[in-house]
């Protein structure tokens, strides 16, 4: 549970989600539930899912809440393996959110505090619940050739 005057934490597999105090204006409880791979076109930008995809939801006695929205960033720290990754650019992974009115993947509003590419991790803030996925780029480009005449 998360209570507007103290902070919480919600652990699972391979994920920790940190709601500082000031995050919210009710008491709520969080529920993490890992999503697997996506379905929704990757974003732009040479990305590709990572397999990882995860919703967290808020509830209030009991009942599923949208819309919500944190006072203050929450903290949340993805693990990922080898076999997560493999094929795309370590450098270059990103998190994104399901924007559910547009279906499509979007970055903004998501700030990357540190990643941490030896171990396999990536922390992250967020303002607001939604579904999120960890998307790498491939680092292949094609290029073709140019004819004039």
């Amino acid at each position: 549970m998360v209570y507007p005057n103290a902070g919480a934490t919600l652990t699972a597999t391979n994920i920790l989600v940190e709601a500082p105090t000031g995050a919210v204006t009710q008491t709520i409880t969080l529920m993490y539930s890992p999503g697997g791979s996506t379905t929704e076109p990757a974003p732009s930008g040479n990305y590709v899912s990572a397999g990882i995809s995860f919703t967290i939801t808020a509830f209030s006695a009991g009942e599923p809440m949208t819309g919500v929205v944190f006072g203050v960033p929450v903290t949340i720290t993805l693990h990922y393996t080898d076999a997560d990754v493999r094929g795309l650019d370590q450098s270059r992974l990103q998190v994104f959110y399901l924007d559910n009115s547009t279906h499509s993947w979007k970055a903004d509003g998501i700030v990357i505090v540190d990643h941490d590419v030896a171990n396999h991790r990536i922390v992250f803030t967020i303002k607001h619940l939604t579904r999120f996925a960890l998307f790498g780029a491939t680092g292949r480009q094609v290029f073709l050739p140019m004819v004039g005449h």
